[in-house]
C-alpha cells in the first residue's frame, strides 16, 4: 500500500523500505535538514523497472537536535488542518492510545494534530496522526506578546506574535522562541479557578503548565486538574501596565539613546558630574528594585569618571522595557532572548494557594506554532487536545500505551462519559 509520506514526496519518512510503490523524481528535496537522492543500480537507459537504490542524506533521528519539534513540523506538512472539516475523533471511542479509553467529541473541528497510539512525533505513519479539536483559557487571562505587551485571551487574534519557548523541558533544552497564534476558538469546558499570588486564573481542566510538586523541584508538564494547593508554577515575569506618564516617556527616549542590551543585562552610562547621571539613576530606581549603581573610568584618552547603571535580572529587564517602551530596545528583544532559558530565573517558583473546580465555563482555545506561551506571567502550554490531556496525565513522548483501535461511539456514550467525568470532579469538591 502507498504510504502517505512518499505520496507527499517526503521519501525519507517512508517506513516501507523496498515495498513502497511510489515513483518519484530523481532528486527530491525536503524542508528540514538534508535531501533524498534516488538512483538506479544500472547505468543503461532509464526505465520504470529495476531496483532503486536510495541514498538518504537526511540526518538520522538520533542526530536531530529537537526530535519532538522536527516530528511535528513534518506532521504539519503531511497532515494540513482544514478548519472547517470535522474532528477525526468525532463520535469515536478508544482513540489516541492513551492509558485509558479516550472518547471523542460530538461536533468538533480540526484544530490540532495528535500523535498516537505511538507518542513518538517522528512516527508520522497514516493512522498515527489525527486532526482533532482542543481547549483552553478564560477570557481575562493575559498573554505576553513578542513586543512585551499583555493582551487578553479574549482579544488575541490569529497571526499575533507571542513570546514562547521550547516544548521540551530541561536545563540546556528549554530556550525562548517567538511563536505565532495559529487559531483562536471560544468554547465551553469543565474549568478551574487557580488562586496564585493574590490573583485568580480561570482555565480549563486539561490545560498544561510547567509545574512541580511541593516535595520536589523536578518540573514537568502538568494539567490543571492534576495540580493541588502547594504545587509550584514556574513564572517568568509579573504582568505590568504600560506607563504613559511624562517621566516614562523621558526615560524611554533616554534608554533608546544611551541604553544597551548585552548578555543578561541592560546598562547605561553617563559622566558622573552631569545632572543627567542623577536623573538616570533616579529613573532606574523608580522602575526596578534590582538596578546596580557603580562609578568607573572609561579606558579612553580623557579617563572620564562615569556613572553606570545596570539591570542584570532578566524578568526586571523585560518588565522595565515593557513598562516604559523604548522602541529601539523593544525591537531587539527577539535577538536578546535568543539562546536564553526561561528556566534559569531566580525565585521563579510560585506556590498555588488554592484551586477550585467551577464546572463548565466559557474559555478560549488558543493554538501557537511553538505549542507554548506565557500566560499571566507563567510558563504554559498552548491549548492541547482536551481528551488526550484528560486521560493521559503528563506528557510522555515515545511508546504505545495500549492497542485499542478507534471504534464508533454513540452520542449517548460520549455525553455519559463527560457527565461521569464531571461527577468525579464534583465528588472531589464535596470531599
Amino acid at each position: 500500500m502507498t504510504c502517505v509520506a512518499c505520496k507527499l514526496g517526503r521519501t525519507w519518512e517512508c517506513r516501507q523500505r523496498g515495498n513502497c510503490n511510489v515513483s518519484s523524481n530523481s532528486l527530491n528535496f525536503g524542508s528540514d535538514s538534508g535531501s533524498t537522492i534516488e538512483t538506479r543500480d544500472d547505468e543503461g537507459p532509464e526505465t520504470t523497472e529495476g531496483p532503486i537504490r536510495e541514498i538518504n542524506t537526511y540526518k538520522s533521528d538520533n542526530a536531530l537536535r529537537d526530535q519532538q519539534s522536527t516530528g511535528r513540523k513534518r506532521a504539519a506538512e503531511m497532515y494540513p488542518l482544514d478548519r472547517e472539516a470535522e474532528c477525526e475523533w468525532k463520535l469515536k471511542k478508544y482513540c489516541g492510545g492513551g492509558k485509558d479509553a479516550i472518547f471523542g467529541c460530538l461536533d468538533g473541528k480540526q484544530e490540532a494534530r495528535h500523535h498516537g497510539p505511538d507518542k513518538n512525533t517522528l512516527n508520522n505513519d497514516a493512522g498515527n496522526v489525527h486532526r482533532i479539536c482542543h481547549r483552553c483559557f478564560g477570557g481575562n487571562v493575559r498573554l505576553l506578546t513578542a513586543d512585551l505587551q499583555w493582551i487578553l485571551s479574549s482579544e488575541i487574534e490569529v497571526g499575533a506574535e507571542l513570546i514562547g519557548f521550547s516544548e521540551t523541558l530541561g536545563h540546556g533544552k528549554t530556550v525562548f522562541e517567538k511563536t505565532i497564534v495559529e487559531s483562536v476558538q471560544k468554547v465551553i469546558e469543565p474549568s478551574y479557578i487557580m488562586y496564585v499570588d493574590r490573583s485568580e486564573i480561570l482555565v480549563s481542566h486539561a490545560h498544561q503548565w510547567v509545574a512541580s510538586s511541593p516535595a520536589r523541584h523536578h518540573i514537568k508538564w502538568r494539567t490543571t486538574e492534576s495540580l493541588k494547593p502547594g504545587y509550584n508554577l514556574r513564572r517568568l515575569v509579573k504582568p505590568w501596565k504600560i506607563d504613559r506618564s511624562y517621566d516614562a516617556g523621558w526615560f524611554a527616549g533616554f534608554l533608546d539613546g544611551e541604553g544597551a542590551l548585552s548578555g543578561y543585562q541592560l546598562s547605561c552610562a553617563q559622566k558622573t558630574s552631569d545632572m543627567l547621571s542623577e536623573k538616570m539613576w533616579d529613573m532606574f530606581e523608580l522602575y526596578t528594585s534590582n538596578a546596580l549603581h557603580e562609578t568607573t573610568r572609561l579606558a579612553n584618552g580623557n579617563r572620564q569618571e562615569m556613572t553606570v547603571a545596570r539591570v542584570a535580572n532578566l524578568p526586571d529587564i523585560l518588565s522595565l522595557l515593557g513598562t516604559v517602551r523604548p522602541e529601539r530596545l523593544l525591537s531587539k528583544i527577539p535577538e536578546f532572548l535568543e539562546g536564553k532559558s526561561p528556566l534559569t530565573m531566580q525565585n521563579n517558583r510560585v506556590s498555588i494557594q488554592d484551586i477550585e473546580f467551577v464546572g463548565n465555563q466559557e474559555v478560549y482555545s488558543i493554538q501557537t506554532s511553538s505549542k507554548t506561551l506565557v500566560a499571566e506571567g507563567y510558563l504554559s502550554h498552548n491549548c492541547h487536545n482536551r481528551w488526550h490531556a484528560r486521560n493521559d496525565d503528563g506528557y510522555v513522548w515515545g511508546g504505545v500505551y495500549n492497542d485499542h483501535s478507534p471504534t464508533v461511539a454513540t452520542k449517548e456514550e460520549i455525553m455519559m462519559d463527560e457527565l461521569n467525568w464531571i461527577g468525579k470532579k464534583l465528588e472531589k469538591v464535596v470531599d
